[in-house]
Order: C-alpha cells, then sequence, then structure tokens
C-alpha cells in the first residue's frame, strides 16, 4: 500500500504474475450429505494472477448448488471462506490475516429473487471487523445490488452497486464508499469485460480538528481465463484521489481495498 506525503493519494498494487490455475470437474450419483441423486464438484486449484495459492471447491446437488469453501494465501497473509446455499438465500463467512497481524472476520447474507422462474442473488450484506494485533481498529458494513439482463443463455447480471460504511477506532475516521461494476456481455451473456470505479467521502480527526473530503476510485481488471469461478475477471490495483480543504489527511487503510475473496 502506497501514500502521497499528504495522505491524499493511496493506491495498492499487485504484482501479476501467470496464473497455473487449473480447473477439475467430477460427476457421481448415489447418496451423499443432501441425500441421493447427481453430485457435481469443481475445484480450482494452483496459483491465481496475483501469486497467491488457491484452492476454490463447489458442491452442486442435482443440479443446485450447495456450498463453496475456497482458501486463498500467499507468504504473509490467507483468506478463508464459506458460502453455503438454502433455498432463500446464500451466507457467507470469512476468516483472514494480512500482513503485520492484521486480521479479518466477516459474515454475510444473499437473498434470492425470483426472474423469469430461475432463482439469481437479489442483494448481499457483509459485516466485517478488523483487528490489529488483537485490537478491533474498524469495522465496516458493505451492502450490494444486483441488475440482471436477459441474455440467449438467460439472465446475467450487468452491473453490482457496492456501498460501503466504514468507522475507525483510530483517528475518529468515518467514511462511505459506492463502487459501480459495469460487466460487458456477449449475446449469450459470456463475460468479455469489466470496468471498476467509485466515489468515497469521509470525516476525520487530524490535531482534535474534524476535516472532511471527497474521493474517487478506479479499479483495474484482469483477465485470468483460467480463474473459472470469477468467469475470467478479477480485480487488481486499487487507487483513490482525494480532495480536502484540509492540507493533510491520515493515512488509514481503505477497507474497499482489502482482498476478502
Amino acid at each position: 500500500m502506497h501514500y502521497s506525503s499528504d495522505g491524499k493519494n493511496v493506491s495498492v498494487t499487485h504484482n501479476y504474475v501467470k496464473s497455473t490455475l487449473v480447473t477439475h470437474v467430477t460427476t457421481k450419483t448415489g447418496t451423499g450429505n443432501y441425500g441421493y441423486g447427481k453430485y457435481v464438484t469443481i475445484t480450482v486449484s494452483g496459483k491465481d494472477n496475483e501469486g497467491s495459492n488457491t484452492l476454490k471447491t463447489l458442491i452442486s446437488f442435482n443440479g443446485n448448488p450447495k456450498q463453496m469453501v475456497y482458501k486463498i494465501s500467499d507468504s504473509d497473509s490467507y483468506v478463508n471462506g464459506v458460502v453455503t446455499f438454502y433455498a432463500n438465500k446464500a451466507t457467507t463467512t470469512i476468516t483472514g490475516k494480512g500482513p503485520m497481524n492484521k486480521i479479518v472476520k466477516a459474515t454475510g447474507v444473499s437473498p434470492y429473487r425470483t426472474i423469469a422462474g430461475q432463482k439469481y442473488l437479489s442483494n448481499s450484506t457483509m459485516n466485517m471487523v478488523y483487528y490489529l494485533n488483537g485490537t478491533v481498529f474498524a469495522k465496516s458494513t458493505q451492502f450490494t445490488t444486483y441488475q440482471y439482463k436477459a441474455f440467449k443463455g438467460g439472465f446475467q447480471y450487468v452491473k453490482s452497486i457496492c456501498t460501503t460504511n466504514s468507522a475507525y477506532t483510530v483517528g475518529s475516521i468515518n467514511r462511505k464508499s459506492v463502487i459501480n461494476s459495469y460487466y460487458t456481455r456477449n449475446s449469450v451473456g459470456t463475460l468479455t469485460g469489466l470496468k471498476v470505479s467509485g466515489i468515497s467521502k469521509g470525516t476525520e480527526k487530524i490535531n482534535n480538528k474534524t476535516v472532511s473530503y471527497t474521493g474517487k476510485i478506479t479499479i483495474s481488471t484482469r483477465h485470468d481465463p483460467k480463474d473459472y469461478m470469477d468467469e475470467g475477471y478479477v480485480t487488481g490495483t486499487y487507487k483513490e484521489v482525494r480532495t480536502s480543504s484540509s492540507p493533510v489527511l491520515n493515512k488509514e487503510i481503505p477497507l474497499d481495498a482489502v482482498r476478502v475473496s
């Protein structure tokens, strides 16, 4: 993570490498955790294009997803996540560790809605708590809505709007960001491009004085055709440029840039 001397410019950059992800699909019919029927297990493993060790496993039963488990790690950090699919919602639990003993714990819920007789994610709410050396240093709530469009291959999401409200225990920092993701698809719904950008605003205390800022966020995207779970597109370098009447701002961690999946 890099900051300008006045704290108004912040970026989180990535060193990309060649992905070695491999996808395996196994199918069997028989009795398992969900009863008798057809079980399909999709496993993606190897190093992703950020060089992180990746293992993602998705289990479906009779054509319906039941659980996805993922583990992403490198030399000084890891993220473990479990997504469980129910009849009317999906739930998520996440634990992770970042550099300098930063810990994140998160829980989320995503209700379904019905479009043309099929179930799709309506929105999602994620509550996150961040720890530094065992002490809470920030909390955030992330609310995401999804917009869909009909293609020859069925309905696919074409836009997501993610609103994050964050509060830090140091510096009386309160922050809100809105990040839009635009998904470009061909006539059958296959993802062919992803653009991500957003805005931020916040207040914080510097020398016992409350100051405010507004910001513009840009997030690059990267195509990794071997990343089956993410349709081949992942987010990359995070950049935020802030404007404030204050000559300096705190160099807080933008929680929007913390990787949790």
